[in-house]
């Protein structure tokens, strides 16, 4: 992560008012540590952060239970995303689970049919995002999960995360800083 630096200016200021060219060092030092903690580059924007070395999922009926392994080097403001799919293509999730700081997920609740009652596969995929960086390369569960129970239904498809549109994954908390509000499409 680059950090901000005073430079040639600072030394400039430091030989010609030392008091200021202190309190400006100073300033400079809390704006590089508040950045650290809150996840966020200093100057430009934050690399994305290694993927997790592994998702796990154990399944109890209709509950999909999601732990992350990340023994990668970490900050506070890592934040861990798992997204349910219908599909091996990961390409529309229909869950998007945002677990903060903590590697386990509140268990996940799914029908075990859909529908027209055939029993539905699931994809189960994670990665991890800092507030100022784009998000981590995805981990899939290495298989599908399916359930063990009687409820028939279909899930609608997830509405994203962030910045995202509806029909991304993988986005976190988006890859782009904003998004335009989406309106209607034209006025009445």
């Amino acid at each position: 992560m680059a950090k901000l630096s005073g430079g040639r200016m600072l030394a400039k200021l430091n030989r010609e008012n030392p008091n200021l060219g202190a309190l400006f060092a100073r300033i400079i030092d809390s704006h590089n540590h508040m950045a650290e903690q809150l996840g966020v580059a200093p100057v430009g924007q934050n690399v994305a952060p290694p993927s997790p070395n592994a998702v796990d999922v154990t399944v109890t009926g209709e509950q999909a239970h999601v732990r992350i392994t990340d023994n990668s080097a970490t900050n506070r403001a890592r934040t861990y995303f798992t997204e349910v799919h219908s599909d091996p293509s990961f390409s529309k999730p229909l869950v998007v689970k945002s677990s903060s700081a903590s590697r386990s997920l509140e268990p996940i609740t799914l029908p075990t049919f859909d529908s027209g009652g055939l029993m539905k596969a699931y994809y189960i995929r994670t990665y991890s995002q800092d507030p100022g960086s784009p998000p981590s390369k995805p981990v899939d569960y290495p298989t599908y999960v399916t359930l063990d129970g009687a409820t028939q239904g279909d899930v609608p498809s997830a509405q994203g995360s962030g910045t995202s549109t509806p029909t991304q994954s993988a986005q976190g908390f988006g890859v782009a800083p904003t998004r335009p509000a989406t309106g209607p499409k034209r006025a009445v």
